[in-house]
């Protein structure tokens, strides 16, 4: 069945109606790809680039075709410092339509 959800209980209380929803839809479907893009970019926003790769890489092992998502990842890697998987993001971002 594949690696289970990450946890959706951030760290810090959201306080984006956005956030909220995307949490609430989690809870009731774990393989939502939308609520996992929206969590892992509030995580990305707010400081946490590691918490942010949790729920990017739940995307991209559930739909590697996710619009955007290999970018939001590139940034996460960038937050992190590391150049070599930004830039293998930004590459597999590139390709999507091959």
């Amino acid at each position: 069945m594949g690696d289970p959800a990450p946890a959706p209980a951030p760290a810090v209380r959201p306080d984006n109606l956005y956030v909220r929803s995307a949490l609430a839809r989690l809870r009731e479907s774990p393989d939502d790809t939308d609520a996992l893009l929206v969590i892992g970019s509030w995580h990305l926003l707010s400081g946490r680039p590691e918490k942010a790769l949790e729920y990017l890489n739940r995307v991209t092992q559930l739909e590697p075709k996710y619009p955007g998502v290999w970018r939001v990842k590139a940034k996460a890697f960038d937050a992190l410092g590391d150049t070599t998987n930004a830039e293998a993001c930004r590459r597999r971002g590139s390709d999507r339509f091959s």
